[in-house]
């Protein structure tokens, strides 16, 4: 190997570095965030949380099919 192919491959090794430190600055920021806005210390603790408000929001979903369906049966629409 010569010496510009050493150079090269420690520009490669520096460049591979900084992304590295980016990569872990964004997981930093990305967890406080999900600490702060939601409460998770982990990325488990937020899988839990996603699958209890799935299933609120699944429950409330059907709650107002069954308000709206309620209010079509009740109102008599042809006269209004």
């Amino acid at each position: 190997m010569k010496i510009a192919d050493f150079e090269k491959l420690k520009e490669k090794i520096e460049e591979s570095k900084a992304k590295r430190a980016r990569a872990e600055g964004a997981l930093e920021q990305a967890m406080e965030r999900l600490k702060k806005e939601f409460g998770c210390s982990t990325v488990e603790e937020a899988e839990a949380k996603i699958e209890i408000l799935d299933a609120e929001l699944d429950k409330d979903e059907a709650e107002l099919a069954a308000l709206l369906d309620k209010i079509e049966k009740a109102v008599d629409w042809a006269s209004l």
